[in-house]
């Protein structure tokens, strides 16, 4: 059974000559604008990204397995697969390290260009789970003045209804249509009506949660937008009107795309009935030289370690046409993740704690 089974793997997935080097299995590779899942005809395991797409296609039963390595799951049409009975996963929470690195980045930019204060402004976290925890939990750690809103986990307010009293508002959801609390368009025009004047949105989620249409026609709130609908021939107004624009790639760090694979190909062995290996993890990069008196200047001005985060990842460095979104996305493979960064250096007090809050480790 093991053996026999083919694998079909999306060509752009990262690390994948190292994950199957251990299998015996015919291994195709295929590009994701033109592989056609309803033409497989032998029993196969698929290995897709989001970019790939499974509603209106017609599933044959000889998929026997569909792995996305990815967090998002609205691609999948599980539904259909449910009443096939054809298995699925998903490699969630493997790169919420990475987006909230680059929700930590998003932040530095703002202070360090005035556009936000630690002192005087306020942060919403929308969505408690594997990335907005994390967020929350650090921006908590380092004094700032956060509330989160989640309708199924911890929150630290009631409703979504006094949105004036923040600076920033940060998106870390699920897009859902038929849930009890359902995400498509929840930033509508009457969302942003109760934001605050030069307010700005941070979506890291998924481009369907925020109407862009209701964007666009009005002047108040700014936005930092890693995701848009229609993927990936966006609307060129919106990514105009984007305060910084980057092409779904916030999550794309080397470590969190490394996890993402290792936990595709964990569910691989395990289906196919072998042993998972124990893989290696990525190695770490030496961290040039710590300015620990840079490192207090920040915190004492910004209440948060801009330099060395920005000096880790800047997404700035990652603006895009947009004709261009798919290559860029594409072939991004670079991004080191703050796990992957060790920093010699030990002051016995708190800031190693903060350090390693934010993700760096401590050598």
């Amino acid at each position: 059974f093991g053996q026999k089974m083919k694998i079909k793997i999306d060509n752009k997935i990262p690390y994948i000559d190292y994950f199957t080097r251990n299998l015996n299995n015919d291994i195709d590779f295929f590009d994701d604008q033109s592989f056609n899942i309803e033409s497989v005809k032998d029993e196969s395991i698929v290995i897709v990204r989001s970019t790939y797409n499974t509603h209106n296609l017609n599933v044959p039963s000889c998929v026997k397995l569909i792995c996305s390595v990815s967090a998002g799951e609205d691609h999948i049409d599980k539904k259909q697969l449910k009443e096939k009975r054809i298995p699925f996963s998903f490699s969630t929470g493997a790169n919420a390290s990475a987006v909230a690195e680059y929700f930590f980045s998003c932040l530095a930019i703002l202070l360090e260009n005035k556009e936000y204060s630690f002192k005087d402004d306020k942060t919403l976290v929308i969505g408690n789970g594997n990335i907005g925890s994390k967020v929350y939990e650090t921006l908590s750690a380092f004094n700032f003045n956060v509330d989160v809103f989640d309708p199924f986990k911890f929150s630290s307010i009631q409703d979504l209804n006094d949105l004036d009293a923040y600076k920033i508002i940060t998106l870390h959801i699920p897009l859902t249509l038929d849930s009890e609390y359902p995400t498509k368009d929840l930033i509508n025009e009457n969302f942003l009506k109760k934001m605050r004047k030069n307010s700005i949105l941070i979506n890291t989620s998924r481009g369907g949660v925020v109407s862009e249409k209701d964007f666009l026609n009005q002047n108040k709130v700014r936005i930092i937008s890693d995701v848009f609908k229609n993927e990936p021939n966006i609307n060129m107004n919106y990514h105009d009107k984007s305060y910084i624009g980057t092409p779904h790639i916030a999550g794309h760090s080397q470590f969190a795309r490394y996890q993402m694979t290792k936990m595709a190909f964990a569910k691989i062995y395990d289906f196919l009935g072998l042993n998972v290996p124990k893989f290696d993890p990525l190695e770490t990069i030496p961290f040039k030289k710590f300015n620990l008196p840079k490192f207090k200047k920040d915190i004492d001005n910004y209440g948060f370690p801009v330099d060395l985060i920005l000096g880790t990842y800047n997404p700035i460095l990652d603006k895009f046409d947009t004709e261009c979104f798919k290559e860029f996305r594409d072939n991004y493979n670079n991004r080191a993740g703050f796990a992957q960064r060790a920093i010699c250096h030990s002051d016995q007090g708190n800031y190693d704690l903060l350090i390693q809050q934010l993700g760096f480790k401590i050598k």
